[in-house]
């Protein structure tokens, strides 16, 4: 192990402790992956990163190397404003894995790569990292004039992965859902991280008083709209991850009734799910407001109001619209079908957003870097796609697996039949 100043390396630590926190509900961890292995020979230095001697040092090398990411994690530097200037490619299908690999060409250019790239390659990564940084590994960097797409490839790395996470995945050829997905890599990523960061800080004798460990559970008083006292609770414990830092956000869930104090709940998200439903929602725009607007509701029987409003944005800001639904009478999942507008840039109204949270004008500008699309009409079924902007060529490119082609803006926002948008992708505007 190598001994750094102690003081040096906490005010590091405290610079870079992340503020918001994203939690998917769960409590995922994987130390257990790291199993304890007798040490048969001295392991090679590797990145001279800080590292403090406790009582609680690592008895193998995987252990170690869990604990020397960590440390990497904590002091990694984190932007979402440098761009992805990679090589398009196509992803070869010989299945029906579509749901994955439009997904995937979306967080290609998203500013998770830059973190995956500055993870070293040479620790033993837990299996979903490790399945990311090599699928983002097989880009090429682009260089000089760009005048054609490298030749596409199969990502086996990623199916690996799934079959150890999804034992029935892509069962008798089975369509997976590119939503669901999604919330699968970037939710074990998180807790993937989160893991290596706990492991690390064992390192540190009282990390846990100098550095806190994330947002804390518990009940408190704060003033809302019309001065009115909101008690306020939060529903996550978890600590940050840079994956956290870049797609997390929190909605407020605020309960009033006459004669009493509001009650208001924080929640953690990774997307925002927009219903489609209503009749008058012809826009993501329409969306938002329906998912912000006050619902009269019934609890113990007394006449309740509820009004769901945006705490706090992340950097990377997704949008699930909510193609998918069951209806009662089939009893079976639908699709909607409704063509819904959404725009290349975007504001997120001022009247969205919680009145205690304290969001600038500019942290609700945002841009479009991604689109997912769903074709066919069946909720069971079809096809997907994706449109992602790629800023070294500047233009868009649509990706249909191993088909790579130009486009330009028109094609992205235009109306196709049996084409529907599903997942949008937007990052912060700097």
């Amino acid at each position: 192990l190598i001994i750094y100043n102690t003081k040096q390396w906490y005010q590091r630590r405290v610079r870079a402790t992340p503020a918001p926190v994203w939690s998917n509900g769960t409590e995922n961890q994987w130390s257990s992956l790291f199993k304890t292995e007798t040490i048969k020979r001295p392991e090679p230095q590797k990145n001279i990163l800080p590292q403090i001697l406790s009582e609680n040092i690592p008895v193998s090398i995987k252990d170690h190397e869990l604990m020397m990411l960590g440390s990497q994690l904590q002091l990694m530097t984190i932007s979402h404003h440098v761009p992805v200037n990679i090589i398009p490619r196509g992803l070869i299908n010989k299945s029906t894995n579509c749901f994955a690999h439009a997904p995937l060409q979306a967080l290609l250019v998203s500013p998770l790569y830059h973190v995956i790239q500055q993870i070293d390659s040479t620790y033993a990564l837990s299996p979903v990292l490790k399945a990311v940084k090599q699928f983002f590994r097989s880009f090429n960097p682009a260089l000089g004039v760009v005048d054609k797409m490298d030749a596409p490839f199969e990502p086996t790395c990623i199916y690996e992965m799934l079959r150890n996470k999804m034992p029935n995945f892509n069962e008798n050829g089975r369509q997976e859902d590119a939503e669901e997905f999604l919330g699968i890599i970037l939710s074990n990523l998180h807790d993937e991280m989160v893991s290596a960061v706990r492991s690390s800080k064992k390192t540190v004798s009282l990390s846990d008083t100098v550095l806190g460990a994330g947002v804390e559970d518990g009940e408190w008083q704060q003033i809302g709209r019309k001065n009115k006292i909101q008690v306020t609770r939060n529903t996550s414990n978890n600590e940050p991850s840079p994956v956290s830092e870049l797609f997390g956000g929190l909605t407020r869930s605020v309960v009033s009734k006459a004669g009493a104090k509001e009650s208001a709940t924080l929640q953690p998200f990774l997307s925002v799910q927009l219903d489609l439903q209503h009749q008058n929602i012809t826009s993501v725009r329409d969306a938002l407001y329906h998912f912000t607007h006050k619902e009269q509701i019934y609890l113990n029987n007394v006449k309740c109001y509820r009004r769901e409003t945006l705490e706090s944005l992340p950097p990377v800001l997704i949008l699930h619209l909510k193609r998918f639904i069951f209806d009662d009478a089939a009893k079976s999942c639908q699709k909607l079908l409704k063509e819904i507008d959404f725009d290349i840039d975007m504001t997120i109204s001022e009247d969205m957003m919680s009145a205690v949270g304290t969001t600038l004008t500019s942290e609700r500008r945002y841009h479009l870097f991604g689109v997912v699309y769903h074709h066919g009409s069946h909720a069971t079924g079809g096809h997907y796609s994706a449109m992602v902007y790629h800023p070294y060529i500047q233009c868009w490119v649509n990706a249909d697996d191993d088909k790579v082609t130009n486009q330009d803006d028109n094609a992205v926002l235009k109306h196709v039949p049996g084409r529907s948008a599903y997942l949008l992708f937007y990052k912060r505007v700097a």
